[in-house]
């Protein structure tokens, strides 16, 4: 059912083009600065590397688009850009030309538009731009700023990822000492990692778009729930995903407090649906991590990471495919002892690809869903 298919190596080669259009040539970094000298490889040389974004392919699959950062040395600062590569040859284009950072590249459900996260406003919004690098248009102008979307397949909607403020700040509590800098804590789960909790709880916002641009009042989908979507630290938008007819959103969450927060691992999927406002939980029954949801072509599937065990972050990582029609559920990685790092599902809905540990290497597996009829 599983075989290995290959490994994967990432070479890549840069190079200028001559358009200039949403640029700031001023202050905006010339990779051409990083020169390396040959002998050994150092720290430095290292920083000097490009930096390659996650790529994303255009919907008529002609195109990819990537963000590729440089450091600056001298100024300890990083710089990144938008490059596409036909992927019928040549050269990578350099489109952007900015001292503001560009990331999350993806195309618009249209093909028409490149959509990626800047700053050049003031805080980190929407933005979209023509793939010849002309024609920047900003989608989103929500106060401080975005920090992930999602459009939905129609094209019609949009899902952002924004921190909301639930909990009094140390001002609200005590107006009276506006200088205290100082933290109050009453709960466990104050501190995650690197992450502290302050009283901002990331949840997924919708808005309409027309005419290219974000309008209308959000809707929260999680209004006034003291809970993540996604799941911190690391959380991002493969935790969320629109049902292929636009109508509803499944996002990932861990809706526990207190002790239950810091001893469970009791993540599930959840399905909003738009019309009815309505939330019900898809993975009820699992007791483990289930999280990045991802729905089949026609619909009919949920496609799932998820760990059985509670209280175990080191269990086995599955893929489990549920048929939603009659919850019965598959696991497609049931003959490999491998956790599955990161999936995707193929156009023509017959396989699933997923990443995997394999002997101390990255490995590419697939999975015809046929077979398991």
């Amino acid at each position: 059912m599983i075989f290995r298919f290959f490994s994967i190596a990432t070479i890549a080669a840069v190079s200028l083009s001559s358009c200039q259009t949403m640029n700031n040539t001023q202050q905006a970094f010339d990779p051409a600065q990083n020169t390396i000298e040959a002998g050994l490889l150092t720290p430095e040389k290292m920083w000097k590397l490009a930096q390659l974004g996650t790529p994303a392919l255009s919907p008529d699959k002609s195109t990819l688009a990537l963000a590729i950062a440089y450091t600056d040395i001298a100024k300890n600062k990083k710089f990144s850009d938008i490059y596409t590569l036909s992927l019928n040859g040549g050269t990578p284009q350099r489109i952007t030309f900015t001292a503001e950072n560009e990331a999350e590249v993806t195309w618009t459900p249209d093909g028409k538009r490149i959509a990626f996260l800047s700053a050049k406003s003031g805080s980190q919004q929407l933005w979209t731009i023509l793939p010849d690098g002309t024609d920047p248009r900003q989608v989103t102008d929500l106060p401080d700023g975005i920090e992930g979307f999602l459009f939905s397949p129609d094209g019609n909607k949009l899902a952002v990822i924004k921190r909301i403020q639930l909990d009094q700040t140390m001002l609200e509590r005590h107006p009276d000492l506006p200088l205290a800098n100082a933290r109050i804590e009453t709960d466990l789960m104050y501190r995650h990692w690197n992450y502290w909790a302050d009283g901002k709880y990331s949840h997924v916002l919708l808005l309409n778009i027309e005419n290219g641009v974000a309008t209308g009042s959000p809707i929260d989908i999680m209004e006034g729930e003291k809970f993540h979507s996604p799941i911190p630290p690391m959380g991002g938008t493969e935790q969320i995903c629109w049902t292929p007819d636009s109508k509803a959103i499944a996002y990932s969450c861990k809706k526990l407090t207190g002790l239950a927060a810091a001893n469970s691992t009791n993540s599930n999927i959840y399905l909003f649906n738009l019309d009815e406002g309505t939330t019900v939980n898809l993975t009820e029954s699992n007791k483990g991590y289930d999280m990045n949801p991802q729905f089949s072509a026609d619909g009919k599937f949920l496609f799932r990471h998820s760990m059985e065990h509670d209280g175990y972050e080191s269990d086995k990582d599955r893929l489990i495919m549920t048929e939603l029609a009659t919850g019965k559920e598959t696991e497609l990685t049931l003959n490999t002892e491998n956790s599955v790092i990161a999936f995707a599902l193929d156009s023509d809905g017959k396989t699933v690809w997923f990443s995997a540990d394999e002997k101390g290497t990255d490995q590419i597996f697939k999975v015809d869903i046929n077979s398991l009829e």
